[in-house]
């Protein structure tokens, strides 16, 4: 956006700010926009100062009437001036796209791109009906009334008709709109109009299925059709993806406990296979089914608390860590997911607690067929066993 003239006359002051060796200005800029904590100051305020009034920053400036348009609820466009009171940014996504489609509208203008009439907009539409002389056609007699009535004369054509020109008396220069012409409104305006959907925080959210029904049910008992939903359901398409994910994860997770149930099935066979002497020897001098079977659960439960727990520990330094550093996000959407450009993880009493719980089930479920083995062996066929 800059000029040749405005690059031959900033090129000297961003060299001297950047201290460039070079006359190149697309390298000389690159060294002044290459900032660290001791020049980002005053690189900031030379920026604005020298490059800000040359390029375009925005489209619009605050305080500018910009025109907005969007389709309506009966599927026509609607147009409405607005006034920029401000930009704003999530504090955090600054380089994902996806937040940048988010914008705030006050009330008055979404109901107008909405296709709401008011009570002023309904007069103005009927003075205008009752001008122009507009009437009711039913559809049976719309072809005779609109097309009916005899044959009407051919109109000529006069000299002042053919030098008509729409764009008369009309300056087409672009020029800056102002808040002046429009209308103002109350906060009763605001509030006594349509509203799509209501938001209610919770300060509870483990109430949250009580909470809904409750709120459906008085909406219900006062005559309103309204449909209660959570937030990943009001959120669309960020919802849905946000389930996605959970369920991606919960599939990739009972796919590793069910490798590890196989694993552990495995290697409690062979260990069982390989202690058939013991087994029939313990059998043979009084061991009952129960106390083999509870010999392997023991065993098990063991090891899955001692393994379960040294995993436990390293699960709580991996998080720790990453909590501090911070996963970094890879592309835009991993950037949206994550609230920002790092993701911090963090754990609770009950995650570890829950993780030693589940692998106790996997493992004890896991040396139920070898246990159950293990009691079936007759110590007669132990003890004539070579192997």
């Amino acid at each position: 956006m800059l000029s040749p003239r405005d690059v031959r006359l900033i090129t000297p002051q961003l060299k001297g700010l950047a201290g460039a060796k070079t006359d190149d200005f697309d390298q000389i800029l690159e060294q002044f926009l290459d900032v660290d904590d001791a020049s980002i100051a005053a690189r900031h305020k030379a920026f604005y100062k020298i490059l800000g009034p040359r390029i375009e920053l925005y489209p619009f400036k605050i305080g500018d009437v910009v025109t907005i348009r969007a389709w309506t609820k009966g599927g026509y466009t609607r147009a409405a001036n607005v006034k920029v009171y401000g930009t704003f940014g999530f504090r955090g996504l600054e380089r994902s796209d996806l937040s940048g489609a988010a914008n705030l509208v006050d009330m008055m203008t979404f109901r107008e791109l909405y296709g709401l009439m008011s009570k002023e907009q309904r007069r103005e539409l009927k003075a205008i009906r009752k001008s122009a002389g507009v009437k009711s056609v039913s559809r049976k007699n719309a072809e005779n009334d609109l097309f009916g009535g005899g044959d009407t004369p051919d109109e000529q054509e006069s000299e002042t008709a053919s030098k008509f020109s729409e764009f008369d008396g009309i300056d087409l220069k672009r020029t800056r709109r102002t808040a002046d012409d429009l209308p103002p409104f109350s906060q009763a305006d605001v509030d006594n109009g349509l509203a799509l959907s209501i938001a209610v925080l919770v300060d509870d959210d483990r109430h949250l299925k009580e909470t809904q029904t409750a709120i459906a049910s008085a909406l219900k008992n006062a005559g309103l059709k309204l449909k209660v939903v959570d937030w990943q359901q009001a959120s669309g398409i960020i919802g849905q993806l946000f389930q996605l994910v959970r369920g991606v994860l919960y599939v990739a997770i009972f796919i590793i406990f069910a490798v590890a149930l196989v694993i552990i099935n495995n290697s409690m066979l062979m260990a069982t296979l390989e202690r058939v002497r013991e087994i029939g020897t313990m059998r043979a001098i009084g061991a009952q089914r129960r106390m083999i079977l509870a010999m392997f659960v023991v065993e098990t439960f063991m090891l899955c608390t001692v393994a379960g727990g040294i995993g436990a520990l390293c699960g709580i330094g991996l998080i720790s860590w990453l909590g501090n550093v911070g996963i970094p996000a890879a592309n835009d959407m991993t950037i949206f997911m994550f609230s920002g450009t790092r993701l911090y993880p963090d754990y609770g009493s009950h995650h570890v607690i829950a993780g030693i719980l589940i692998i106790l089930t996997v493992s004890l479920l896991a040396t139920l067929w070898p246990a159950r083995v293990a009691t079936r062996i007759q110590p007669v066929d132990a003890m004539r066993s070579s192997d």
